[in-house]
């Protein structure tokens, strides 16, 4: 038998995070629709939003929303 042993080395600098959104805020629309804003940060890729109906986050739903999404 033989044994393969592979080391994988990363080149180059280590990304940094993106700033955290400021100005986060939620509004009730009504008994079934809120909507969510905040400003957004020049160096992020996207963001994913999550909710649940209750407070341990079972089920969370989270749909992923692109850079700049409106």
């Amino acid at each position: 038998a033989k044994i393969a042993f592979v080391e994988v080395t990363p080149t180059g600098s280590t990304p940094t995070a993106p700033a955290a959104p400021t100005g986060v805020s939620a509004a009730a629309n009504s008994a079934s629709q809120i909507t969510v804003t905040w400003n957004d940060v020049s160096d992020e890729t996207g963001y994913v939003l999550e909710w649940a109906t209750n407070s341990s986050f079972t089920g969370a739903q989270s749909p992923s929303l692109s850079a700049n999404d409106v």
